[in-house]
């Protein structure tokens, strides 16, 4: 069926499950089932369980161009506002996605630029706690 029709209650669930009443600037928080991570999750119009902001971009927006995933700019994975999701790659999404982009890590260090993100084991840290860590690395390594 397309995806116009109306298998599996869908596209109707979309509209459903998305609480839209701050308006086309506001986040759009999905309020069905979710996944652990928190985003939201429904039947897509195949049956199969997506991603409900995928669903929403695909169906408002149009398909996600290939080897790109959708970052939410609004940083509430639970949102399926459009306007709110960009398709970027996979390593701009995790970039974004890391607490450093909001200007502290998660112990509290501040991040002011980019120059105080380090990349660990590929993934991004703050100076300050790649340092604290290598601290400790070394001193385990002298000790043993």
């Amino acid at each position: 069926m397309s995806a116009t029709g109306t298998k599996h209650g869908w596209p109707e669930r979309l509209f459903a499950y998305s609480d839209r009443t701050g308006g086309p600037d506001a986040c759009w928080p999905w309020i069905g089932a979710k996944v652990s991570k928190g985003y939201g999750s429904t039947l897509g119009p195949n049956g199969k369980i997506r991603t409900a902001h995928r669903l929403v971009y695909e169906y408002e927006v149009g398909p996600i161009p290939e080897g790109l995933t959708l970052d939410h700019l609004c940083r509430n994975k639970s949102c399926v506002n459009p306007a709110h999701l960009e398709p970027v790659t996979n390593a701009e999404n995790a970039r974004r996605a890391s607490c450093l982009a909001l200007g502290q890590c998660r112990k509290g260090h501040k991040v002011d630029s980019e120059a105080d993100i380090m990349l660990m084991g590929g993934k991004p840290h703050c100076r300050q706690c790649r340092n604290e860590y290598m601290r400790e690395y070394r001193a385990k390594r002298k000790a043993a």
